[in-house]
């Protein structure tokens, strides 16, 4: 006896969940939020291969793991992506609970992986840690227009919180947390400039070296 067509989805699913990964609607919803424009939220390194250098998870975001695995590749390493760069036209490959995409970018292809995706629930939760869904400065609508102009232009301003420094920053190269009479302060240190060994030339990302935050609202910024 035949199983009705969509019994058999439904059964196909089910399996694949149990598998651990995601099931036949759950890639259909996170393939259409691929092949759109994105924003990302911080910066990312690639190398000449395009390898997938940023590993994206329900929990976090890391390149490290990656970059380490290979000496020579990490050799050729550099930091075209930016904050607030778009991509777009992602074409995902899914396998288990790992999802390999890549993008055409605002100023080079993008390769990225995520993993420990067993859940849409999952995708979602690591997909919003590195993308948007539109321009980072379109999130704060209620904020000041000084400061969403600011955003816009990767300006760093006073007044600003982490979270929304992190929109011009990215990932900053070193954070330091100490206790003080004012109260906590954060001080980071924002990558200077962004090498591209395919051009033979490096450019800066004219960002502070030190930023200075005091109960999470930045005081200071020096060159």
């Amino acid at each position: 006896m035949r199983v009705p067509a969509l019994a058999a989805v439904a059964l196909l699913v089910a399996v694949m969940n149990a598998n651990g990964q995601l099931g036949y609607k759950e890639r259909r919803e996170a393939t259409d939020i691929f092949y759109s424009t994105l924003y990302l939220r911080t910066d990312v390194p690639t190398n000449r291969s395009v390898d997938p250098f940023l590993e994206i998870s329900p929990g976090g975001f890391s390149w490290e793991k990656s970059v380490a695995k290979d000496q020579a590749k990490k050799r050729s390493v550099y930091w075209p992506f930016r904050p607030n760069d778009w991509v777009k036209w992602g074409k995902p490959t899914y396998h288990r609970d790992t999802i390999e995409v890549w993008f055409q970018g605002e100023r080079d292809e993008l390769k990225v992986t995520f993993v420990g995706i067993r859940t849409l629930s999952d995708f979602k939760q690591a997909f919003d840690r590195v993308f948007s869904r539109v321009p980072l400065q379109d999130e704060y609508k209620d904020a000041p227009e000084t400061l969403r102009k600011a955003i816009a232009d990767r300006q760093l301003t006073e007044g600003m919180t982490t979270q929304q420094a992190s929109c011009v920053v990215g990932t900053p190269l070193k954070v330091e947390r100490t206790k003080q009479a004012a109260g906590d302060v954060v001080i980071w240190y924002p990558r200077q400039t962004t090498g591209d060994p395919r051009r033979g030339r490096a450019t800066t990302t004219g960002l502070p070296a030190k930023v200075t935050f005091v109960n999470d609202r930045l005081t200071a910024m020096e060159k």
